[in-house]
């Protein structure tokens, strides 16, 4: 049997009646009442997801926009702090290795957020591809992820905090410590709806989770 990897949710998963199936090398939850179901909660309230398998890293240091913007396709000349962007990692010739958010955190600060499946080969050829001086670093598996998507998602993050996120514009983000720890609130997501990203420490991730599944608006979706 192959041995996959948990991300902080796995027992939770397992525990409310999720069908489990291998993902990119974790034991990751498939659905839970039923794809359809999900799907319609997602498009019309608000769903949340696991998204802890996925890569990411901090890179830092002088000259840091200039050595990232000869291995992706992202131009970093015009991505301000406070803003992300999708685009694709590089190859040597010019071909695409894996697509990636890149957050520019700071001046010469960014985190990548890579497929969790990508993750080791994405670092290795990154590391291999950057100038020495700079500070790179996997952050992975410190790092837990939990996505919030759909129309009432705003309302419901609006909730958690206490406070309003309507200011937060698609493709933007910020860093706060409103809940007590480090977090990045992302307004980004894969559904085509409304919808948020949180990164926030892997040893937090189960009490947002918990807090996000107990609103009456919000399901867990596989």
């Amino acid at each position: 049997m192959e041995n996959l990897e948990t991300t902080p949710l796995t027992q939770w998963h397992r525990a409310n009646g999720a069908k489990m199936a291998p993902f990119a090398g974790f034991d990751m939850p498939v659905q839970y009442k039923g794809i359809i179901v999900e799907h319609k909660h997602t498009r019309e309230k608000a769903g949340i997801f696991d998204i802890c398998h996925m890569g990411e890293f901090k890179l830092s240091g002088q000259g840091t926009k200039d050595g990232l913007n000869k291995i992706v396709s992202h131009d970093l000349n015009t991505l301000a702090p406070g803003k992300c962007r999708y685009g694709f990692l590089l190859n040597a010739s010019g071909g695409i290795n894996d697509d990636l958010i890149v957050y520019c955190l700071a001046e010469d600060e960014y985190m990548l957020v890579v497929n969790g499946a990508c993750r080791q080969k994405d670092f290795d050829h990154i590391a291999a591809n950057l100038p020495g001086s700079l500070s790179f670093t996997d952050i992975s598996d410190e790092t837990g992820k939990i996505d919030v998507q759909g129309p009432e998602s705003l309302d419901v993050l609006n909730d958690l905090f206490d406070t309003k996120w309507n200011h937060l514009k698609y493709f933007n983000f910020e860093q706060t410590d409103a809940l007590g720890f480090p977090m990045i609130v992302s307004r980004t997501g894969y559904t085509g709806e409304l919808g948020y990203e949180l990164y926030l420490p892997a040893d937090n991730a189960l009490e947002i989770w918990e807090k996000l599944a107990a609103d009456e608006r919000v399901e867990p979706v596989g």
